[in-house]
């Protein structure tokens, strides 16, 4: 492997897992960038900047639970476009192909926020069906900076998930990849307000933060 292509990969895993870390470890997180004071200073040098990720995918292993929850108020949930039904070690998973992004980290504290940059998953998501009606929510976009998730949803990017990092590991790299796993992914409040009132849910009937499931990117970058 070339230097380049390795440096690069390990920049992808430090910037993902400093800002997967920067979320909280329960429900009433904050959500905000990694990094607890703004700099007006110049733009500090990058500790490792990833131009182009590559691929390859983010699978998310769901929490049978939250989905138990959601069937019991009569709402499925699929995969939508190129999303795949796959099995992990931890269970059941639906895998979002990894189609670009960029990633840069910059020394903590340094600059607000100090890990910057987006995993883009185009032409995948899911589809939450109730009552003869679908929502679709695609092209998922994780920003490592907020710890949060956002998709395409009429037309419109929609904050939709936490990601709780508490509990990440990175390994790698195998075969030129690095493996995140560990990333807690939960619905955000809005969302599930939002949901309710498409559906004609009781309201609050979803919990805030309710986890949906269990996220392993396994990505590559230069």
């Amino acid at each position: 492997m070339k230097k380049t292509r390795y440096a690069g990969i390990v920049g992808l895993g430090l910037a993902v897992s400093l800002g997967a870390a920067a979320c909280g470890s329960s429900s009433s997180s904050s959500t905000t960038a990694a990094g607890s004071s703004s700099s007006t200073a110049a733009t500090p040098t990058p500790l490792a900047a990833v131009a182009t990720l590559s691929g390859k995918q983010t699978a998310v292993t769901l929490n049978m639970s939250t989905i138990g929850a959601l069937k019991s108020l009569g709402v499925t949930v699929g995969g939508f476009g190129t999303a795949s039904n796959v099995t992990l070690s931890d269970g059941a998973a639906v895998a979002f192909p990894i189609t670009g992004g960029h990633v840069t980290v910059y020394p903590p504290h340094s600059i607000q926020p100090y890990v910057q940059g987006s995993i883009d998953h185009k032409g995948s998501g899911l589809t939450f069906t109730a009552g003869g009606k679908t929502l679709t929510a695609s092209d998922f976009v994780v920003d490592p900076g907020t710890s949060m998730l956002t998709a395409t949803i009429n037309g419109a990017s929609t904050p939709l998930f936490f990601l709780d990092g508490s509990n990440l590991t990175i390994s790698g790299p195998t075969s030129g990849a690095y493996m995140l796993d560990g990333t807690v992914v939960k619905l955000l409040p809005a969302a599930a307000r939002a949901l309710e009132s498409y559906f004609g849910a009781p309201a609050n009937a979803i919990p805030d933060y309710a986890p949906v499931g269990v996220a392993h990117i396994t990505a590559t970058g230069s």
